[in-house]
């Protein structure tokens, strides 16, 4: 049972992984929408861009819920250096499993191709 005296939380993401996660630990919180622009626009590396699109959410949804403690996150993955965006489609999809496919003998996963970053930022009430 959650303290009937905290701040309520919002979770500024629509992502149906993030709200499985926090169903497993709250039984009421809020969902918004963070409607932000996710393009890298000051290319920065994946760790930071992870952060900062986490940060950018968290905020953009705090003016739609004040008095909560925000949850903002976001998650990157990386193949050859590259940030891969959402494919938006099934072609982009297939796209992207190929360009991350391994021939045969070689390791599935090739540590010096793929990364993936994560990222949280919560932000609290009055900050």
């Amino acid at each position: 049972m959650q303290n009937p005296t905290a701040a309520p939380i919002t979770l500024a993401s629509t992502s149906s992984y993030r709200r499985g996660l926090l169903d497993r630990f709250l039984d009421d919180y809020e969902v918004v929408s963070p409607d932000v622009d996710e393009s890298n626009v000051d290319d920065l590396e994946a760790g930071e861009l992870a952060t900062a699109l986490a940060r950018r959410k968290a905020e953009a949804v705090s003016a739609q819920a004040p008095g909560s403690l925000i949850i903002g996150a976001d998650q990157l993955a990386v193949l050859d250096g590259r940030i891969l965006g959402k494919p938006g489609g099934h072609q982009a999809a297939v796209e992207q499993l190929v360009a991350a496919w391994c021939p045969p003998g070689l390791p599935r996963i090739l540590p010096s191709r793929t990364a993936s970053w994560s990222a949280p930022m919560i932000s609290e009430p009055g900050a």
